[in-house]
């Protein structure tokens, strides 16, 4: 049904939760500070707020690394402390459990089929993790939002994809990912079919709905 699936990365086909976790307990390490579960959830909260910003485009790529650390007054150097945590977190491909069974079947279902990566992450970490993983021979291409020069859900990233991917038809492709506004809202203003992958059950329908909900990614074999 779909020659083209757009996947997202982090909490989609990678185990976001964790790298993250890895990395900041690392960063911790290196910057000698000691690591506690308050002092991950304080850094992941002002992490989220950075990113929503940068969503929106109110801040840039460099200003949200930047300021997510500046906002925890532990770290005297949030730009040495953001540089480490980056490296760390390169280094962290961990993949949710369906992601290498999946992507090998649907290949193996339609050989011409691409799989693609979309993300907002980090483009050198991006590129580094997906190097480093087992799913790297099953991805045709991956558009970051700094190479496209917008961020999801902007049109204009979508737009971007499309031209680098070499897609034409938008009814050949469905985005795949657990964000209802990057993804979802993302593609759906897009044109393109919609997979939300709600992993922990929370959709409660509302608006934009998906084209598509699925609880495991195996649930997207029946789809394609």
């Amino acid at each position: 049904m779909y020659q083209t699936l757009l996947l997202d990365a982090d909490g989609t086909l990678f185990d976001f939760d964790a790298a993250e976790r890895r990395a900041f307990e690392k960063t911790c390490g290196a910057m000698g500070l000691a690591y506690t579960e308050g002092f991950y959830r304080r850094y992941q909260a002002a992490n989220a707020a950075c990113w929503r910003k940068y969503e929106k485009g109110e801040i840039t790529k460099p200003q949200l690394q930047y300021d997510r650390f500046a906002a925890l007054v532990d770290f005297s150097d949030p730009a040495a402390a953001n540089e480490a945590y980056v490296g760390f977190l390169a280094r962290g491909s961990q993949l949710m459990p369906e992601s290498v069974p999946v992507l090998t079947a649907l290949k193996a279902m339609t050989p011409a089929r691409k799989c693609c990566i979309i993300t907002n992450g980090i483009d050198r970490v991006q590129r580094q993790r997906l190097r480093d993983s087992a799913i790297a021979p099953l991805i045709d291409g991956i558009v970051t939002s700094e190479e496209a020069g917008a961020v999801k859900p902007a049109a204009g990233f979508f737009e971007y994809a499309f031209r680098k991917l070499g897609l034409t038809e938008k009814g050949d492709a469905l985005v795949v990912g657990d964000s209802m506004i990057t993804d979802i809202a993302g593609g759906a203003n897009y044109g393109l079919d919609t997979c939300l992958v709600d992993y922990e059950g929370s959709y409660g329908g509302e608006a934009p709905r998906p084209t598509h909900v699925i609880r495991r990614l195996t649930d997207l074999l029946a789809l394609v």
